[in-house]
């Protein structure tokens, strides 16, 4: 290159030496045996990780300890529910486990227990309620074993059967004569069986009026009820004709059933509101 003319600000223009300008060569590119020992000096080294060594699987209980940790169970904590796993996988039928039970718990078991033997394997075609039969029948036991209840009491024009009937409000005008159904259905019943095979459920019922200050009214005299059949029954109903007469005075009254069933001596009582209004 030739020589550069540098012109100052002011003054006559000045020549320079000429400067010799030699082109740009790029420095070697490193082999790759130094990038990988730069690599080594300058990258830092990154840990792989691995993966945990499998632990083995723990081994499973036999029986035998199984059984060990549920009589353990039991004698400390004694429940239903162990006492009949324990029943179920010993074959002991619960043994001295079952005398820790409330009492109560020892009947539900024990008629489970026995319900479960009278479940033969099962023949083709075998019906679910063929299967489970041993289990109604304890559960009609346990129902039995219930208190005497009296779920339903309503007035009535008619009454056909068990839960069919014509329902009337307890709500009658003073100065008139009325006469209505007393419908009470019964729960818990005993019906016992006899040597001819048949049940027979007896049970008593009495009625009563009271004013709203406790004043008896109205009732009459017990009434013995026994019903036969060769099936055993589930559901039972009592009726009774109420006559309200107009001389009653207006206000309002207790309407009150008390059934006793003779097989078991066991009583209860259920009452409802009856109302006469002046119009």
């Amino acid at each position: 290159m030739n020589g550069v003319v540098v012109v100052p600000m002011s003054g006559e223009p000045t020549k320079i030496a000429s400067v010799e300008i030699t082109p740009f060569s790029p420095p070697p590119t490193p082999s790759a045996t130094a990038m990988g020992a730069m690599s080594a000096m300058v990258m830092p080294t990154q840990a792989v990780p691995t993966e945990p060594s499998p632990t083995a699987a723990p081994a499973e209980a036999s029986l035998d300890e199984a059984l060990a940790v549920l009589r353990k169970n039991v004698g400390e904590h004694p429940t239903l529910n162990a006492v009949m796993a324990l029943a179920l996988l010993d074959g002991t039928k619960g043994g001295e486990a079952i005398k820790k039970l409330p009492e109560p718990d020892q009947k539900v078991l024990t008629d489970l227990l026995g319900a479960f033997d009278a479940m033969k394997a099962p023949s083709a075609g075998t019906t679910v309620a063929v299967r489970a039969a041993p289990l109604v029948e304890a559960a009609k036991h346990w129902q039995e074993e219930g208190d005497l209840a009296l779920p339903r009491m309503v007035l009535a024009t008619r009454v056909d059967s068990f839960g069919v009937f014509t329902p009337v409000a307890g709500t009658f005008e003073q100065g008139k004569r009325h006469t209505v159904i007393i419908y009470c259905e019964v729960a818990n019943f005993n019906s016992k069986k006899g040597d001819d095979g048949w049940f027979t459920t007896k049970l008593t019922q009495q009625e009563s009026l009271i004013t709203e200050d406790g004043l008896l009214v109205w009732r009459p005299n017990p009434e013995e009820v026994e019903d036969r059949s060769m099936n055993q029954r589930h559901d039972f109903y009592l009726v009774k004709k109420l006559t309200i007469p107009e001389t009653l005075a207006a206000g309002k009254y207790t309407l009150r059933m008390s059934v006793t069933d003779k097989n078991t001596n066991k009583i209860s009582v259920v009452s409802m509101p009856v109302e006469l209004q002046v119009k």
